[in-house]
């Protein structure tokens, strides 16, 4: 069983979720809250498995709820704004619910929500059967402790090729000649000396499989390669913006000016 909560500042709007929810089965409405500091309390406090979550709302918005967070469940975001998908899926959102939804658009979210929910405890079993098994068998367990660190280590190896689609061909990138990633809805857009490509894993996925020394988070939407900077700018407020060496300007958010002021020597 699913254990959701409801975070929405309009009664209507519950009102028509409570009823798309009372015919799915497997999930149970576990609270409902009508503001984001309601909803920081209630998800810290009743740890449910997933919420549905507005983005504008009273005192906090959705992400402001986010951030406050002890630990993400999965999230669905509904809300009336287009221009918040993005940011919805950097935060690696199951889906994004454009008011006003039909109760066929809501049921696929919630077919969703269960997929990625059975996937993720898939994983989790796994994982603890292999941890019984190697108990289980202590004279195979060196072995395959060093074979399960290999891979790992491979795993966690950062990408030095990736491969992207260009026309109805895919052709490799070396990470390298990437100047810097913009991202794109639940793509990303890969800015090369050599043009523009599209990757068709997001942004949040990316910073993690490429090198962190070469590859920095300056913006919710942007990666830079700073090896491919050529040079930075500051404003009278502060703000910085990075010029990158194909004539880009990548603005930094505030968030993650400390990073860049970091290369400063």
């Amino acid at each position: 069983m699913i254990r959701l909560l409801l975070a929405d500042d309009e009664p209507p709007a519950r009102r028509l979720l409570r009823e798309y929810l009372s015919g799915i089965q497997g999930v149970e409405l576990i609270a409902e809250v009508e503001n984001g500091a309601e909803a920081v309390v209630a998800i810290n406090h009743l740890k449910p498995d997933a919420v549905i979550l507005d983005v504008e709302m009273p005192e906090l918005t959705g992400f402001e709820v986010l951030e406050r967070l002890e630990s993400i469940p999965h999230v669905i975001f509904s809300t009336a704004y287009n221009q918040f998908a993005v940011q919805a899926f950097e935060e690696n959102a199951v889906d994004y619910l454009l008011k006003p939804y039909s109760r066929d658009r809501f049921t696929r979210a919630i077919a969703r929500l269960q997929e990625r929910i059975n996937t993720t405890s898939a994983g989790i079993t796994h994982l603890e059967t292999l941890s019984r098994l190697l108990t289980n068998f202590p004279s195979q367990q060196a072995l395959s402790q060093q074979a399960l660190n290999q891979q790992a280590s491979n795993a966690q190896a950062p990408l030095t090729r990736l491969m992207v689609r260009s026309g109805n061909r895919i052709i490799p990138i070396a990470a390298a000649d990437i100047v810097w990633i913009e991202a794109a809805e639940d793509y990303a857009l890969l800015h090369t000396a050599q043009g523009k490509f599209t990757a068709s894993t997001g942004i949040g996925e990316l910073e993690k499989r490429l090198d962190s020394q070469v590859f920095m988070r300056v913006h919710r939407s942007a990666i830079i390669n700073v090896q491919c900077i050529k040079h930075v700018e500051t404003d009278a407020s502060g703000n910085l913006t990075t010029t990158m060496v194909n004539g880009a300007k990548v603005k930094v958010s505030r968030s993650y000016t400390a990073q860049i002021r970091g290369l400063i020597v």
